[in-house]
């Protein structure tokens, strides 16, 4: 019994040392891809930021925004985000652009597109009728968090929103707090007149 342990010593420990050299070298690409991922991320805003910054300043203004529309549209979820950050932040409310955010707002396979495309259009303020119809639709759809922007831009928006009183109204018997809370900011701001489109477009 001894002689046989003896003789599965090194093969137990060949065997450990295999499996350590495993746990080691994914380990190590964990890591590595970790970083990797980190770097394409921190990439991504960084680009979508300096293509925003390129458009304030005036300098490259209709390629820049491009750019922008053709991240939004693409296949990378992270960058398609940040691109659609950036485009509310200047405050582009070109045809090009609105339609953009027209068509994130319903890509529902892009995690958080449709939040941001919502959180983007209440910076802009558009008064295009096909915006305004979809900002009343996204009141009754999933995520929560699309239904409470939806309702925002509809405020920021203005007078121009009134079409959307009577689905406002009907959110205000919902049991979502936030959503019941954003629909009377809307419908006060709608009757107020505030809101409305900035007055300064973005160089086209």
């Amino acid at each position: 019994m001894a002689d046989k342990i003896k003789k599965m010593i090194p093969t137990l420990i060949i065997s450990l040392l295999i499996i350590s050299l495993l746990v080691v070298t994914m380990l190590l690409w964990m890591c590595v891809s970790y970083h990797r991922e980190k770097n394409r991320r921190e990439n991504a805003v960084s680009n979508a930021q300096l293509l925003a910054n390129k458009i304030k300043l005036g300098v490259d203004v209709e390629q820049s925004r491009n750019q922008l529309i053709e991240i939004v549209d693409g296949k990378d979820a992270f960058a398609a985000v940040s691109a659609i950050m950036a485009l509310g932040e200047i405050k582009d409310n070109s045809n090009e652009t609105l339609d953009c955010i027209l068509r994130a707002i319903r890509r529902k396979e892009v995690f958080a597109l449709d939040r941001e495309a919502a959180r983007a259009l209440s910076k802009i303020k558009p008064e295009r009728a096909d915006i305004i119809d979809e900002l009343i639709h996204q009141l009754d759809n999933e995520p929560r968090d699309v239904s409470w922007f939806s309702a925002e831009a509809l405020g920021e928006i203005g007078t121009a929103a009134k079409k959307a009183l009577p689905k406002l109204n009907e959110k205000l018997s919902s049991n979502d707090h936030l959503l019941k809370k954003s629909c009377e900011m809307a419908i006060q701001k709608i009757l107020q007149g505030e809101g409305g489109s900035p007055s300064q477009e973005t160089e086209q």
